[in-house]
């Protein structure tokens, strides 16, 4: 059989361009996922969970400075990384 893990997880980030509030919604079961925001020079400036049981989790983003940024999305079998705008 296929576990949660296996099967593809579509993962939404938005908005984007982002100002105060970046959401990240996925559509099906998941193990845990991390959530890391990193400026250009891998410094880690946010960190969250997204627990298996939650399908949305909002990031607050205002007090980024304008640029660009990095989130990754890790879990068992999951490596996703999105390209961010702050404005």
């Amino acid at each position: 059989g296929i576990n949660a893990a296996e099967q593809a997880i579509e993962l939404s980030v938005y908005p984007n361009p982002v100002q105060q509030q970046l959401i990240v919604s996925v559509t099906a079961q998941h193990p845990d996922l991390g959530l890391t925001l990193t400026d250009l020079c891998g410094r880690t400036i946010i960190h969250a969970t997204l627990t298996k049981d939650q399908y949305t989790h909002t990031l607050t983003t205002g007090q980024l400075a304008p640029g660009v940024y990095l989130l990754s999305v890790k879990g068992k079998g999951i490596q996703l990384t999105h390209k961010i705008m702050k404005r």
